[in-house]
């Protein structure tokens, strides 16, 4: 721990990269210390000089549904459209754990993070997934309107629960799964070319990357809010299979009344 944060006390980026090496490869700590470097995904000038840092412990229940989730999640991954052709050649696993703060230094507070921020470690080397739980649960209740008062108190019994199956699919299925389909400087390329389906046109692939090109490259600041919404969709998607929500310890009526919930507080935010 000290090596990591004397890395990223020095101001130099590499240092920085090292310190988030050093932090994916700390597996199931009981206690979670983070320095890091803030996403931009929601701030419309693309730039933000602003780093966060938070020390949470565990919350070890919960954590054990989220690493059952990761267990299944090849299984998984299988019923999303995009198919294996847009897969990763190697299912990076990721560290998924439920974290209750105990003091957070940041601007605004998230409630789940897929962190280190910098694409090309979490593309190659690793990430980890953390759920902020009782970052949700302080926020004050609040009259919501244009819904009926039976969906607002469903919401607000059930909210909690849904929230921790929807940042599940979220951050483990969908964030950083999809692989970039990219010729490479000696004009070969990372898929196959000839078989590749576009899954929009249900043709043969005709574009690509192109050696050197990066999904924030061409995208600019844009790149981090389709990745979320892909992410929200995964979430709306799967929170509905029931093998899914039984990992969670819901079935029947209660399964129901999570799913509701799940979609009805996404349409209201």
């Amino acid at each position: 721990m000290e090596k990591y944060v004397e890395h990223f006390t020095t101001g130099n980026v590499n240092d920085h990269k090292d310190a988030s090496r050093l932090w994916i490869k700390d597996v199931n700590p009981v206690v979670e210390v983070v320095v890091n470097k803030l996403s931009n995904a929601f701030v419309s000038s693309g730039v933000r000089a602003e780093f966060e840092g938070f020390v949470a412990a565990v919350k070890k229940e919960t954590s054990k549904n989220f690493a059952h989730l990761v267990s299944k999640a090849e299984e998984i991954l299988q019923r999303l459209t995009w198919g294996k052709a847009y897969e990763k050649d190697t299912f990076l696993k990721p560290d998924f754990t439920a974290l209750d703060l105990i003091a957070y230094g940041v601007s605004g507070v998230a409630v789940g993070i897929n962190i280190p921020n910098y694409n090309d470690i979490r593309q190659n080397e690793g990430f980890k997934n953390v759920s902020l739980s009782n970052s949700l649960s302080a926020q004050p209740k609040q009259r919501i309107n244009f819904i009926s008062e039976e969906d607002e108190n469903l919401i607000f019994e059930y909210n909690e629960r849904a929230f921790e199956v929807q940042i599940g699919l979220h951050e483990d299925m969908a964030v950083e799964r999809c692989s970039r389909l990219q010729k490479n400087a000696n004009g070969s390329f990372n898929f196959d070319q000839e078989n590749t389906v576009d899954i929009l046109t249900g043709e043969k692939i005709t574009s690509w990357y192109q050696p050197g090109e990066t999904w924030a490259g061409l995208f600019g600041q844009a790149c981090c809010s389709y990745e979320e919404c892909k992410a929200e969709a995964v979430g709306f998607v799967l929170c509905g299979d029931d093998d899914i929500l039984k990992i969670f310890g819901y079935e029947g009526v209660l399964a129901e009344n999570i799913i509701h919930s799940n979609w009805l507080s996404s349409i209201l935010k």
